[in-house]
């Protein structure tokens, strides 16, 4: 007898199917958890929207601070992400010595929190640390480099 997982959408969880008798049965306390963008503010002074100084929309690029947690939680992490136009990629990267950036097509708050809020709210994981290694493939974790 084996035993296989794998994720049903209709139930919003693991199910079990055992390979001999055809049974299915969803997997002891499995619960996806969702990623949840809580905030998004620009790294200026004083990480205000309207401190951001934004020259031409289409060729900018500025380093935003994200809390994201787990949907229907109170609790966030910090992550840093260096967001750019398709135009500005190339300066923002060698300007901050990084090899990726977050893309967005025009560089205004509407786009930009839309297109980081539905990049968030794609990652699920079985837990928190699941959804930070999804993260971690775009943007940094508050708590990169310590162990």
């Amino acid at each position: 007898m084996w035993n296989f997982f794998r994720f049903s959408p209709q139930y919003g969880c693991y199910m079990e199917k055992i390979h001999h008798n055809n049974i299915v049965s969803p997997m002891k306390n499995s619960k996806i958890l969702r990623a949840d963008l809580k905030s998004i503010l620009p790294m200026t002074d004083n990480y205000e929207w309207n401190e951001l100084k934004v020259r031409d929309v289409w060729n900018e690029y500025n380093w935003f601070t994200l809390n994201i947690g787990i949907q229907g939680k109170e609790a966030s992490d910090i992550f840093d992400v260096l967001i750019s136009t398709p135009r500005a990629q190339g300066r923002a990267r060698r300007e901050n010595n990084i090899k990726q950036c977050f893309i967005v097509e025009r560089f205004d708050r509407r786009t930009i929190e839309n297109s980081v809020t539905q990049f968030v709210e794609r990652i699920t994981g079985m837990s928190w640390m699941d959804i930070v290694d999804q993260l971690r493939e775009k943007i940094n974790w508050e708590y990169e480099g310590m162990g």
